[in-house]
């Protein structure tokens, strides 16, 4: 979040590949929305008028710290993996629960769906972007 925060160009990448299911925190999920229905974080002040006091108060704490993020590209790369990451984990627990009432041919996609998150997610980590 704070990577979107600091540059237009993350803010982009990370609009096209993160959806709002990926925030399980409704504040960060606030200043996403805000952040994507202005489309642009260059005046924060901006963004801050359209956030609740508590959303504001997270703004400001993702802001108080200008220097945290040495390479941002790596940061934002790194912060949507390990969003995929935990994505594709809890769809194969899905699966798992699906399984117990699949026929044999659902069963065989499940599973052929479920080795396939377990592929994406040994790459995931072997590039050094899991958690």
């Amino acid at each position: 979040m704070a990577a979107m925060l600091r540059s237009p160009a993350a803010l982009e990448r990370v609009i096209e590949r993160v959806g709002e299911e990926s925030f399980r925190d409704p504040l960060l999920l606030e200043i996403f929305l805000t952040l994507r229905e202005l489309g642009s974080s260059e005046h924060v002040a901006m963004v801050a008028e359209r956030l609740s006091p508590d959303a504001v108060a997270v703004l400001d704490g993702l802001l108080a710290t200008p220097d945290a993020i040495r390479d941002l590209d790596r940061t934002v790369e790194a912060s949507l993996a390990r969003l995929e990451r935990r994505r594709l984990e809890e769809r194969n627990e899905v699966i798992g629960g699906q399984m117990k009432l699949a026929t044999d041919e659902e069963k065989n996609a499940l599973l052929r769906e479920k080795a396939e998150n377990a592929r994406l997610i040994r790459e995931l980590s072997a590039l050094g972007m899991s958690p």
